[in-house]
C-alpha cells in the first residue's frame, strides 16, 4: 500500500473554511504545552503556504 505524504493529504482540503479550522486545531494541539516543537512549526509553515493563509487563524 503507497503511503500518503502530508502534502497529498492536505491537497485534499479545499475548503477555505476547512483549512481556517484545521489550522486552528492543529495550532491549539501544538501549544498544549506551551511550546511548539520545530517539527510542529515546520509542519505549520508547510500547510499554510500551501493552503496560502498568511496568518494563524484567531483563537476564540
Amino acid at each position: 500500500m503507497k503511503q500518503a505524504t502530508p502534502d497529498a493529504v492536505m491537497a485534499e482540503v479545499t475548503e477555505p473554511e476547512l483549512q481556517h479550522k484545521v489550522l486552528y486545531f492543529a495550532g491549539t494541539a501544538a501549544m498544549a504545552d506551551h511550546h511548539i516543537a520545530a517539527q510542529e512549526a515546520w509542519i505549520m509553515r508547510s500547510v499554510m503556504a500551501q493552503w496560502r493563509i498568511g496568518k494563524l487563524p484567531a483563537q476564540q
